[in-house]
């Protein structure tokens, strides 16, 4: 019973480290592809959009199997989140046409939903690295500043909205990337502790 809860204990930050970081890889390779072509198809961006989207569900729903027990009813919330994208991504790949403007809007929401989970995450490592806390903050908040001009000005050209939304990407993608990094060292610091308290 005890090898099984350190079995657990050792692969939990593997796991933390790997979920953070197919998000935000997958988020970072989206945003390029989409400033390679900002002139392209409004089509093809949600149809990427929505490829990030399912992937990211992906992410959340793997985050959800390793926090339910500890966190209880609590990890409801990232199962709901995870099933939204998912949801989001299939009509996204599935109505691009159709749903253009609503779209929009739901980026928007999707972008500043991401940039208040990021400034939630980076306090956590306020006291761990004021450099890492400064960096992660200041990129929720451009990614918070993105979110905020697609929902104020839904009908702009698309060129700026594919430079807009691919820019924003690759923030959301360093964030989750450095927020995976961030986990790693917090845990090799803890390792590196419990090995000379003994």
């Amino acid at each position: 019973m005890d090898e099984n809860v350190k079995d657990k204990a050792i692969k939990s930050p593997k796991r933390v480290f790997w979920e953070l970081m197919l998000i935000g890889v997958a988020l970072f390779a989206a945003g390029i592809f989409t400033l390679a072509n900002p002139q392209g198809t409004l089509k093809f961006i949600l149809i990427v959009l929505g490829v990030v989207s399912i992937v990211s569900s992906v992410g959340f729903f793997m985050r959800y199997l390793r926090i339910r027990e500890e966190k209880g009813w609590l990890s409801s919330f990232v199962l709901v989140l995870a099933g939204l994208l998912f949801i989001f991504g299939i009509i996204l790949i599935a109505k691009p046409d159709e749903t253009w403007l609503f779209l929009i809007y739901a980026i928007g929401l999707w972008f500043i939903a991401y940039a208040v989970y990021s400034l939630v995450s980076s306090v956590k490592y306020r006291s761990f690295s004021s450099k890492l806390f400064i960096v992660t903050f200041v990129l929720a908040i451009l990614l918070l500043i993105a979110g905020i001009v697609l929902i104020l000005s839904p009908t702009v050209g698309m060129t700026f909205i594919g430079v807009v939304i691919g820019i924003a990407l690759i923030v959301n993608g360093l964030e989750f990337i450095l927020l995976a990094i961030a986990e790693k060292l917090i845990d090799r610091r803890q390792k590196q502790s419990t090995s000379d308290a003994n």
